[in-house]
């Protein structure tokens, strides 16, 4: 998967169901995509925050993506946190981890976003392997499936988990005849409660979840999917 900005929880069910989880970062940046944005909770809504990039362009590798701190995203996102969040059960404890990172000035969006992403397995103790595919010698000129078979094949995989969104796009033929299963994750409908009373708002970042719920109740969440 690319390296999202504080991915939705789906991105955490795959992480949950995998061994070894492989950031695609050297596949093109897509504008108006998941990269450098997410959904966080203000005043009761769903709202699209953005982390400010120096000249993004869907020719550029992920990898390559470049952080504008000349922009105050960081003042504007801290004061989502601090505004939206303050009430939130857990604000202490995530907000401290969250300005571990935000205290440092990641010259890569995809580092920005790696390092987060794996601070949040640490945190929850989901003990996984992770690489970056551009640091794996796989087969680049390949089409979209086979690259992935290729990733697979360099990694000694013998089962490779997508999300259910690319149901369309692979060929369990293609996965069997080089002995791997493939499978997709399906995710459960989930709710929980945030701020007191007011009705539940979906589709946020993992954030929100991390800010409402104890790690308990995280990990049971976590086990919300099935396999396809």
């Amino acid at each position: 998967m690319q390296p999202y900005f504080l991915p939705y929880v789906g991105y955490f069910h795959l992480l949950d169901a995998v061994d070894e989880f492989v950031f695609f970062d050297d596949v093109n940046f897509i504008k108006r995509g998941w990269v450098n944005r997410n959904n966080f909770l203000v005043q009761g809504r769903a709202h699209l925050f953005s982390v400010s990039l120096i000249g993004a362009s869907q020719n550029d590798l992920i990898k390559d993506v470049r952080i504008n701190y000349t922009e105050k995203w960081k003042d504007n996102f801290i004061k989502i946190l601090q505004f939206n969040y303050s009430k939130a059960k857990n604000y202490e404890a995530i907000f401290s981890f969250m300005n571990k990172y935000l205290s440092q000035d990641y010259e890569y969006i995809s580092d920005l976003n790696i390092a987060i992403i794996e601070g949040i397995c640490a945190y929850l103790e989901m003990e996984k392997t992770f690489k970056k595919s551009s640091s794996i010698a796989y087969d680049r000129a390949a089409s979209a499936e086979g690259k992935i078979l290729s990733i697979c094949s360099v990694q000694k995989a013998t089962q490779y988990i997508n999300p259910i969104g690319g149901l369309e796009l692979y060929d369990k033929a293609q996965f069997t005849e080089k002995n791997i299963v493939l499978n997709f994750v399906q995710s459960e409908a989930l709710s929980y409660e945030q701020h007191k009373g007011k009705e539940f708002v979906p589709h946020l970042s993992f954030l929100d979840m991390l800010m409402f719920c104890d790690v308990s109740q995280v990990k049971e969440h976590l086990k919300k999917y099935s396999l396809k």
